[in-house]
């Protein structure tokens, strides 16, 4: 009996070593496939780093010109989602040259060149892009000071007023995530 007593407590203690390595074995293996999973996180998130676009609405004078231009500040290329003129609390469906030809208040002819932004359009990475562009003077600066809102200054003068319309562009990156970016603003928003 003492060997039948010896021989159980052999098997229990085998059964028992057994469990243990099994279960550590378990948990190291639950360990590294959350560590594969965190790690394949890091990789997406640096993935999308490495394309983010970063758009912004610029406004210009040089000498005997005015423009609007749209910068990618970003590492990868902007695809335009939508476009449009948000003038008090009305949306209007309209890139900036369709906007002020609807106005129809100054010479067409002083414009010197347009760009149309309209959905599907693609900005590159570190690309500006004229959006319009019109000869002026010290007394027709039609754009900055009577229609859009811009966040800086010019001349010293802080471009604001509740009359006065914004650009508005969303657009999305490679991966499809998207950003707003308005011309009174100079940082895009993350859309959810």
């Amino acid at each position: 009996m003492n060997s039948e007593k010896k021989s159980r407590l052999s098997k229990i203690g085998t059964l028992n070593t057994d469990r243990v390595v099994s279960i550590s074995a378990i948990l190291v293996s639950l360990g590294t496939l959350f560590m594969i999973f965190y790690q394949t996180n890091l990789v997406r998130k640096e993935q999308k780093a490495s394309v983010m676009p970063s758009l912004q609405i610029g406004y210009s004078v040089n000498g005997t010109v005015e423009r609007i231009n749209l910068i990618n500040q970003g590492l990868g290329p902007a695809f335009i989602q939508k476009v449009s003129i948000i003038e008090k609390d009305t949306t209007y469906n309209l890139d900036p040259y369709s906007y002020l030809n609807q106005l129809d208040i100054y010479d067409k002819k002083e414009t010197t060149f347009y760009n149309r932004i309209y959905k599907g359009t693609i900005i590159s990475a570190n690309h500006r892009t004229k959006i319009f562009e019109k000869r002026t003077d010290s007394t027709s600066k039609l754009i900055l000071n009577n229609l859009f809102r811009f966040p800086y200054t010019i001349d010293g003068a802080q471009n604001i007023g509740l009359n006065k319309a914004v650009i508005e562009i969303v657009y999305e990156n490679i991966y499809g995530d998207e950003w707003k970016i308005q011309s009174n603003k100079a940082i895009p928003k993350k859309l959810d």
